[in-house]
């Protein structure tokens, strides 16, 4: 009852590899009932198995006294979306009468690590299309802005030259608007300057570390 009640795949073989415990959901996902697999051999239901020598070995070692545990391996059999424990069956005196071999399913966790990577990639592809981006912006913020300095600084003196030299001859309005226009250079000056300092913070190498995703 315990055995069928279960969600694992339990079946268990003797000294001589004959079934002798089979469980009902073995019998529902191989389509072998319960009646037709006691005390047939083992390699005779999955004759696939003899070409598993992972496998073998494992049963090898139970038989011998040590329990063994094989992790889902892609596109082999019985371990494709199952893990598997191998347990010597033993008497009170130590003795090993058979082995119990017990699948689980974990093809909803394969599933959810598939889906996990299939977001880790699709991330990181993401994180270095934006280091590029960010990169290519910060490149282009830096030559742009230190481009656009030299004229602003040109058109500053030819003002303070006009100012200097026709000065006696422009009215008190005109000189007032020179000023202004001083003034909006230099506002753009610093403006200026402000992006060059926010490009080159964004050049400053940042030191990489894990952290924990599930904490972010």
């Amino acid at each position: 009852m315990l055995i069928d009640a279960t969600i694992d795949r339990v079946l268990a073989i003797d000294t001589t590899w004959k079934v002798i415990a089979w469980n009902k959901t073995t019998a529902d996902v191989t389509g072998i009932s319960k009646q037709a697999a006691m005390n047939q051999l083992l390699l005779d239901l999955f004759p696939q198995l003899s070409k598993d020598r992972e496998t073998l070995n494992a049963i090898v070692q139970a038989f011998n006294g040590w329990k063994s545990f094989l992790p889902v391996q892609r596109n082999t059999f019985n371990r494709h979306h199952h893990e598997n424990h191998f347990l010597p069956l033993k008497n009170e005196d130590g003795v090993v009468l058979g082995v119990m071999n017990i699948m689980h399913d974990v093809s909803h966790r394969i599933k959810a690590e598939q889906q996990l990577q299939y977001l880790h990639d699709d991330l990181e592809t993401k994180y270095r299309q934006l280091e590029r981006m960010s990169a290519d912006l910060s490149a282009f913020t830096h030559i742009t802005g230190t481009n656009l300095k030299e004229p602003v600084k040109m058109i500053y003196t030819g003002l303070e030259q006009l100012a200097r030299t026709d000065g006696a001859s422009l009215s008190n309005n005109s000189k007032a608007k020179l000023r202004k226009m001083q003034s909006s250079l230099n506002r753009i000056n610093l403006l200026l300057d402000d992006i060059l300092s926010f490009s080159a913070i964004n050049n400053v190498m940042v030191k990489d570390e894990d952290v924990n995703l599930e904490e972010v």
